[in-house]
């Protein structure tokens, strides 16, 4: 998304704050975001703006897609039962 295309409406900016809490992730997460310019922001003064245009850019770059699954009924997805379900079939 270039800067010159932004568009925003007041009514849906969010603060550091707003956006934390909508993401249940910590301040400090939010504004290392900011730092490393992660996601798009606006800044008034020195109060920082985040349209809902820039977060859903920031959640669809991050989208991990579902791996397809062509496993038989009861088996075991790759890495589940840890190092202790190894030894134990190493023992057997």
């Amino acid at each position: 998304m270039n800067n010159g295309s932004l568009r925003f409406n007041l009514n849906n900016l969010l603060t550091v704050k707003d956006l934390a809490a909508k993401l249940q992730v910590s301040l400090k997460t939010v504004r290392s975001w900011v730092y490393l310019r992660k996601i798009s922001f606006t800044k008034l003064e020195h109060r920082i703006y985040f349209s809902t245009d820039a977060i859903e850019e920031l959640l669809s770059r991050n989208a991990v897609a579902a791996l397809s699954t062509k496993s038989s009924p009861g088996s075991k997805p790759t890495g589940q039962g840890g190092a202790q379900t190894q030894i134990k079939e190493m023992k057997s």
